[in-house]
């Protein structure tokens, strides 16, 4: 329906499903995006390798040695993973090490629920140790500034949730500024119409009179 009502009011209207590790993030994100301007000529980022690794952006050591546990301090968790991995329900939890180059999704009940398939840090020198994500990584793997105050200090929970429902911060930064580097001014008025939508009426919108051309963003 937006892009409906978009299309008819006579932009020109592009909308995909992007996965942010396609340019060059660590994590994959899906977003359906919706970007509509009031020009022709808009093009995606363009796709990029991502050249981070987790040990970029992982907290420094001796602030999380005391974060991991074993099997000894948590054998329920650990026989859940077992139990799991034993009936082939892909519930084992992905292990990140500072060579990794993708982490898995981070989903807003990752504090709530640490005992199915949420991602796990294995310790770097000692064998079956492991620890959670802490806030701030996760902050850093979504681009989102270490000193925007999400509430962690009253409650882990809460700010993963928030976190767990956010986007890649760095991604959108780069779709909105594709959206902002291709615009250019044209006459007064000049003539807009919904790309690739022959049956959508072309209509002859007159620009603002500050020349400011228009953009809108949207995303699920």
């Amino acid at each position: 329906m937006l892009r409906l009502f978009l299309e008819r009011a006579g932009y020109f209207v592009h909308a995909a499903v992007l996965d942010p590790t396609l340019y060059g993030e660590l994590t994959g994100r899906k977003r359906t995006v919706m970007v509509a301007v009031s020009e022709p000529g808009f093009q995606w980022p363009t796709t990029t390798p991502c050249t981070k690794t987790f040990g970029d952006i992982a907290d420094p050591p001796d602030l999380v040695e005391n974060q991991y546990f074993t099997a000894e301090e948590k054998p329920w968790l650990v026989n859940h993973w077992n139990e799991q991995t034993r009936k082939g329900n892909g519930f084992a939890p992905p292990q990140l090490t500072h060579h990794s180059t993708k982490v898995p999704v981070i989903r807003k009940r990752y504090y709530l629920s640490q005992q199915g398939d949420g991602v796990v840090v294995k310790h770097p020198t000692r064998a079956e140790c492991w620890r959670w994500l802490t806030v701030n990584e996760i902050k850093k793997i979504h681009a989102v500034p270490p000193s925007y105050y999400l509430g962690e200090q009253t409650s882990k929970t809460g700010a993963g949730e928030i976190l767990g429902q956010g986007v890649i911060v760095s991604f959108f930064k780069k779709i909105i500024s594709a959206a902002s580097t291709f615009y250019s001014y044209g006459p007064t008025p000049t003539t807009l119409h919904a790309e690739n939508s022959p049956s959508s009426p072309r209509r002859d919108l007159p620009k603002p009179s500050s020349a400011i051309n228009q953009l809108g963003l949207a995303f699920t």
